[in-house]
C-alpha cells in the first residue's frame, strides 16, 4: 500500500512540476492582452505594423531594469529604417512626472527599442536584452556601423545620471554653444533656484542676451559631431566619441522633428527651432519647461564651452556668452560676416566672401577655408580683419 501511495504521489508531483513550467513557457512566449503588468503608449501617431506593435507589447512585458513609474512606457519617436528595421525611442516618465520635475534627461529614464524583421517575422529586443546582439547581427553593417551598435546597444549600460558625475575629466575639448555665433546669449536661472539645476545634474539654460531678440524660434545648433542616442519631438542625447571613450550632452526644449535616432551630426548643423512654449512641445515631446529657452545637459562638471569654463560656484550669471558655432559659409550666394567669427574644419564658399562692420574672421588651426578665387574674391572693408592661425589656409 505504501508503494501505491509513494507512486500516486510521485505522479501528482511530476504533473504539477510540468504543468508550472508549461505555463512559465507560455507566460515568456505568448502573453495575452489580460496579463499584461506594463502598458505601451504612443505620444505620437502609431505608423508600425500590427504584428510589430503586439511584439513590441509583449517584448516589454519582460523589462528587467528599472520598473516604468506608473508601470507605463511611452512611446515618443519611430524610425523605421529601409522598412525591415529601425529604433523607437522610449521614456518611463508620463506628462505629470515631468512636469513634476523628476528628471526627463535621466537615462535610466529613456532607451532605444530595437525593432528587425528576420524571415518575414518581427523581432523586438532593448539594451540590456539578451537577444540583442542576435538582432544586432541581423542589422547590416552598411546601415549601421558595428561601432555604433557597440557604443549604443552593447558598452552603453543604462545608468542614472548621477553614475556619469562620477566621470572628472571632458573628453571632447572642443565643444561650441548650441547657437549662432550672430545673437549673444545668456544663462538664465533655473528650476528650482537659480544656477545648476539642482546638485545632481549638469544643467543650464540660455536665452538671448539682448531682449529685443526673441529667443523663440532661433536655431538650435549641434554643439559638437556625434550620433543621436536618443530623440523625442524637443529633446535629443547625442553621443560623442573621443580616443574609444564616450560622453554625452543634451539638448531640449526644440524641435527635433527633423531629426532620428542614430542620425550622425555634425557641429553647427541646425537641428531645429528654439520652442515658443516648451511646456506644449509637438506630438512626442519628453520634456517640459516655462519661456522660450535652450537646456543643455553637459558631460561633466566643471564643463568647458567656448572657452568659458562652468564649474560648481561659477556659471557666469547675466554675461553676453559669445558662440563661435554656425560660422560656416551658406549653401549659396555671398557670405557676409558681420560679426566676428571662428571657422573650423574644411569649407567652400559658393561665391564671395565679405568680411564687414568692424567684424573679424579667424580660420582656426588645421581649418580649411575654399574660394574661387578665379570667379570670386575675398573682401576685407574698414577695420575689419582675416585672422589665419597656424596651419589654417585661405585656398
Amino acid at each position: 500500500m505504501k508503494k501505491i501511495k509513494i507512486s500516486l504521489f510521485l505522479i501528482i508531483f511530476v504533473s504539477i512540476l510540468f504543468s508550472k513550467n508549461a505555463l512559465q513557457a507560455e507566460t515568456i512566449e505568448n502573453i495575452s492582452e489580460n496579463d499584461f503588468k506594463f502598458e505601451v503608449i504612443y505620444r505620437i501617431e502609431n505608423i508600425l505594423p500590427e504584428e510589430l506593435t503586439k511584439e513590441v507589447e509583449n517584448k516589454l512585458q519582460h523589462w528587467s531594469l528599472k520598473a516604468p513609474q506608473n508601470n507605463k512606457f511611452f512611446i515618443t519617436s519611430i524610425d523605421i529604417k529601409k522598412n525591415n528595421w529601425g529604433v523607437l525611442s522610449a521614456t518611463t516618465l508620463d506628462l505629470d512626472q515631468i512636469k513634476n520635475a523628476q528628471d526627463y534627461l535621466d537615462s535610466t529614464n529613456t532607451f532605444l527599442v530595437l525593432v528587425v524583421l528576420i524571415n518575414n517575422e518581427w523581432k523586438v529586443s532593448y539594451p540590456s536584452d539578451n537577444e540583442l546582439q542576435e538582432i544586432l547581427n541581423n542589422i547590416p553593417d552598411s546601415e549601421l556601423d558595428p561601432s555604433l551598435k557597440d557604443i549604443l546597444f552593447i558598452n552603453n549600460p543604462i545608468i542614472p545620471s548621477s553614475k556619469i558625475l562620477l566621470m572628472t575629466d571632458q573628453l571632447y575639448s572642443n565643444y561650441k554653444f548650441p547657437w549662432s555665433y550672430i545673437n549673444d546669449w545668456k544663462w538664465t536661472g533655473s528650476y528650482p533656484t537659480a544656477g545648476w539645476h539642482d546638485p545632481s545634474n549638469n544643467s543650464l539654460d540660455f536665452q538671448t542676451y539682448d531682449a529685443e531678440v526673441p529667443t523663440a524660434g532661433q536655431s538650435a545648433l549641434a554643439a559638437s559631431n556625434g550620433v543621436i542616442a536618443y530623440k523625442c519631438s524637443d529633446f535629443i542625447r547625442v553621443t560623442v566619441t573621443v580616443g574609444g571613450q564616450n560622453e554625452e550632452w543634451q539638448l531640449a526644449h526644440f524641435n527635433a522633428t527633423g531629426l532620428s535616432s542614430l542620425q550622425n551630426i555634425t557641429q553647427g548643423q541646425t537641428l531645429g527651432s528654439v520652442l515658443t512654449d516648451p511646456s506644449n512641445p509637438p506630438p512626442g515631446g519628453c520634456g517640459y519647461g516655462s519661456g522660450a529657452h535652450l537646456h543643455m545637459n553637459f558631460p561633466t562638471k566643471p564643463f568647458i564651452i567656448d572657452n568659458i569654463e562652468y564649474t560648481q560656484d561659477d556659471i557666469h550669471s547675466g554675461e553676453a556668452l559669445h558662440s563661435t558655432n554656425g560660422c560656416v559659409p551658406p549653401s549659396s550666394e555671398n557670405w557676409i560676416i558681420t560679426t566676428d567669427c571662428t571657422l573650423t574644419g574644411s569649407h567652400t564658399a559658393p561665391a564671395n566672401v565679405t568680411v564687414q562692420n568692424n567684424s573679424l574672421l579667424t580660420i582656426e588651426s588645421n581649418a580649411n577655408l575654399n574660394i574661387d578665387f578665379i570667379n570670386y574674391k575675398l573682401e576685407v572693408i574698414h577695420n575689419s580683419g582675416v585672422l589665419i592661425k597656424n596651419g589654417g589656409k585661405i585656398e
